[in-house]
């Protein structure tokens, strides 16, 4: 499974499963990625864009943080490491997820938390 096809999964399953039910939850992909021509990157960088932030934006009943996506064998670039500290130094929740089930897991550990 690629990076795209585990974040459709997980986008599905999180919408199917939280958003439609309950309006404490969203998730949202960060779309900082892909090719683009030069006049659309210069308008994302004037309007916000931060290089190496995470995949998707996480909204869990009252929790809020960053989930970053990686294949099995992926690594993060130097940028994404760059904004993983900068969560951290900010207290916001960075998480890593390889799979479906961990995000699952994640997710669930949050609902026992409450």
């Amino acid at each position: 499974m690629n990076e795209n096809q585990l974040q459709q999964s997980i986008y599905l399953w999180y919408q199917n499963t939280y958003v439609i039910h309950d309006k404490r939850c969203m998730i949202l992909s960060i779309p900082n990625g892909g090719l683009r021509d030069k006049m659309t990157a210069i308008t994302m960088k004037a309007t916000g864009l931060y290089k190496g932030a995470a995949d998707l934006m996480i909204v869990h009943r009252g929790w809020m943080g960053f989930v970053e996506l990686k294949t099995e064998t992926g690594t993060q670039s130097p940028q994404q490491k760059a904004f993983e500290l900068h969560c951290k130094q900010a207290d916001i929740p960075y998480l890593l997820v390889r799979t479906l089930a961990e995000f699952q897991d994640l997710i669930m550990s949050l609902d026992a938390k409450r």
